[in-house]
């Protein structure tokens, strides 16, 4: 349930905030071109959406401390 409503507003375009963890937002990346391994043929790939995770100041603090 809570996973769809997520997922829904990704596809919608919104961010969506994790209280003290962070903040998913999607981002397109460009079109990007590249060799085929096989061919050496250089191609051109779509652009596409990409999920990105930015975390919170809290939790950013909380993974840098070191374990006791």
């Amino acid at each position: 349930m809570i996973l769809e409503v997520m997922s829904d507003s990704l596809l919608a375009g919104r961010s969506v905030v994790l209280r003290n963890v962070g903040t998913l937002d999607t981002y397109v990346k460009n079109a990007q071109r590249y060799r085929h391994p096989t061919t050496g043929q250089i191609r051109v790939a779509s652009p596409k959406r990409h999920l990105r995770l930015v975390l919170s100041p809290k939790m950013r603090s909380r993974l840098r401390r070191r374990p006791k």
